[in-house]
């Protein structure tokens, strides 16, 4: 016990100096003087020595209780330190979820695109088709003339229509 003593006294004095330069010349003249001295010279460096260790002893009350407040103080911000921390994961956890979503959203959103844009060539595809079907199925205008101009005077008037129809005929053949 009586070396933990000195180990604290000298982390202590290796902080700050509890002792001045004068007061360590006069516990050690006063040391000196008691070799072969009278009980009252020890006495004196009892008083001084005691004295010092008091004078210690309140410095290192201080030390300790300065020391206590400051782990205090740093106990509380160690905590408000934790709380954010607790805080900034749960974000984390909820802003990560999210993300996840929103990576699954686009996902889902990028497929349908994908689907619509071919569902929109096959339309156009489709739609190029059926121009072409119409076409090629188009009454021709020929024929719609003469039926229109159609005239059923005369010898010329009959081949005329056997013409037409043969026209109607090579139409229908078309179409099949």
């Amino acid at each position: 016990m009586h070396s933990e003593l000195k180990d604290e006294s000298r982390t202590a004095s290796a902080v700050s100096p509890l002792l001045t330069t004068e007061e360590e010349l006069e516990i050690l003249d006063l040391y000196l003087r008691s070799e072969g001295s009278s009980m009252t010279s020890l006495s004196s460096l009892d008083r001084a020595l005691t004295l010092e260790l008091r004078d210690t002893d309140s410095l290192l009350s201080h030390a300790l209780e300065d020391a206590g407040s400051t782990s205090a103080s740093l106990l509380e911000y160690l905590s408000e330190v934790e709380r954010a921390l607790q805080d900034i994961d749960a974000w984390s956890t909820v802003f990560d979820t999210k993300l996840i979503n929103m990576r699954r959203n686009i996902d889902i959103i990028k497929a349908r695109n994908d689907a619509l844009g071919i569902t929109a060539l096959n339309k156009q595809r489709v739609l190029a088709s059926v121009r072409q079907l119409l076409l090629s199925l188009e009454f021709p205008t020929e024929v719609e003339k003469r039926l229109k101009t159609l005239s059923l005077e005369g010898e010329r008037a009959v081949n005329v229509m056997m013409s037409d129809f043969r026209l109607l005929f090579k139409y229908q053949s078309d179409l099949r």
